[in-house]
């Protein structure tokens, strides 16, 4: 049995219109803009000062790499040192992101960023 007493009264005004467009009950083609991600819409910037300084970066890791295998006399032993180790991930890195940075292409994902720096 239907209780009376919860029963919803329809209201005699009109609905307020708010500030904020809400995406609730979207349809149609605003429901397709209204979940579509700023990145999609904001057109590429290439970033060349990014992009210059993060290609230095990389050179000086590969200069640092090119000097030690010209004085090193065992490769296989100068390849299990962590610093080197190391100077070839942040050449790769930083080398990938400097191509990104003027290519404008998305940035870097955190947790690469993140596994190069603190390696």
């Amino acid at each position: 049995m239907i209780d009376p007493t919860s029963a919803r009264v329809p209201s005699s005004r009109p609905p307020q219109a708010t500030s904020h467009a809400s995406t609730r009950y979207a349809r149609g083609a605003a429901a397709a803009s209204a979940h579509t991600p700023a990145s999609a819409v904001v057109p590429p910037v290439r970033r060349p000062l990014a992009a210059a300084f993060r290609l230095l970066i990389a050179l000086a890791a590969l200069t640092g790499l090119v000097l030690d295998i010209a004085i090193s006399p065992d490769l296989g032993r100068l390849f299990s040192y962590f610093t080197v180790q190391t100077n070839i991930a942040v050449a790769v890195f930083f080398a990938w992101s400097a191509y990104r940075a003027w290519a404008a292409r998305p940035r870097s994902p955190r947790a690469s960023a993140a596994a190069s720096s603190s390696s």
